[in-house]
């Protein structure tokens, strides 16, 4: 029977790596009994995929968020993921298929981490063509985290200290992200966008009322939009948590959802009125008194018209002391600096 099933084994029309992938995961999915049991394992996968091997094959191809840890060598950080449950959340369209595998912090999870103090977040997520051609590491893929509350062009990877490992298997993109602590947004919101589109400005709808963050279904590209379920009531939340949020946001990237308002109540700083010009990176950058190098979208200025980036009280991190407004007017970026009064 061995022998059958190793035939059988080596005869199914696949990749050399898939095989070898899928003999891996067998023998991990139940440790305890490998010498006891591998062999009645492996036949029964053979003879499903022998017996309809594309649908079967399609549903036991794609890696879990610890197997892509270890496969990039971070094995403590593939055990955190492991520990989770093994649920795919997939998302679609005409041309692509996204899967969101999986999302764990802590402090240490990475064998090369500079900042080794500080709690981080790692995601994985996959994505596929579903015409069946492989993707490769030319395809311009964008995946970030983004924060109800905030605009996605304000607040996103490029904020967060984001970084990104990747690997191509069997034609899927597999992409382990490492960031900024997300569970400090817990009693917020968290989204994953999966996306073409560096700035977000046009990929995502951004509704300022309500701080949700939706896909831009006109939108002739990729893009998709994970949830995380990390939500929590206020009452959950530790001042701990809340002061680190706090923190973590950062001056310049607080909403202000009363704009017009603001702007009449406060003083504009003549001084600080200047014309920005967008750099290569399609960024216009601000820099005024202690405001240096507030990289702002050109995109979304020029898509909503203007765009704004409070500052608050550096001792108390919650009230609004001045903010800055940028308008995109007759085909020119002008920022204008107001103080509170």
């Amino acid at each position: 029977m061995d022998e059958r099933v190793k035939q059988a084994y080596e005869s199914v029309q696949i990749s050399e790596k898939a095989k070898t992938r899928i003999f891996h995961e067998i023998i991990a999915s139940d440790k305890k009994e490998v010498k006891r049991r591998i062999f009645s394992k492996v036949a029964i996968f053979v003879m499903c995929v022998l017996a309809c091997s594309s649908t079967i094959y399609a549903a036991h191809r794609l890696l879990r968020a610890g197997a892509i840890a270890s496969m990039f060598g971070e094995e403590k950080l593939a055990k955190r993921f492991e520990a989770m449950s093994d649920e795919i959340v997939t998302a679609e369209n005409d041309i692509y298929r996204a899967y969101f595998l999986g999302a764990v912090s802590g402090e240490k999870l990475c064998e090369n981490e500079i900042d080794v103090e500080n709690t981080k977040s790692y995601f994985v997520v996959a994505l596929e063509r579903k015409d069946g051609e492989n993707l490769t590491y030319e395809d311009e893929i964008i995946v970030s985290p983004f924060v109800q509350g905030i605009a996605p062009w304000q607040f996103n990877i490029y904020n967060m200290e984001g970084s990104a490992t990747r690997q191509v298997v069997d034609g899927v993109l597999y992409c382990l992200y490492a960031c900024s602590d997300l569970e400090v947004f817990a009693n917020t919101g968290v989204y994953i966008g999966v996306t073409d589109e560096d700035v977000f400005a046009d990929a995502y709808v951004y509704d300022s009322e309500s701080g949700i963050i939706s896909l831009n279904e006109e939108y002739d590209g990729l893009n998709f939009l994970f949830e995380l379920s990390t939500k929590a009531s206020n009452e959950d939340v530790e001042e701990d948590t809340l002061s680190r949020q706090n923190d973590f946001m950062e001056n310049g990237r607080q909403a202000i959802n009363n704009l017009d308002e603001m702007m009449a109540n406060s003083m504009l700083d003549e001084d600080s009125v200047m014309e920005l010009q967008e750099n290569e990176e399609g960024f216009l950058i601000y820099n005024y008194d202690d405001i240096v190098d507030l990289h702002i979208s050109a995109k979304a200025v020029q898509k909503h018209g203007r765009d704004s980036f409070s500052f608050m009280d550096a001792e108390t991190n919650t009230k609004i002391v001045k903010f800055l407004v940028v308008e995109y007017v007759e085909g020119k970026y002008v920022a204008k600096l107001y103080i509170c009064e």
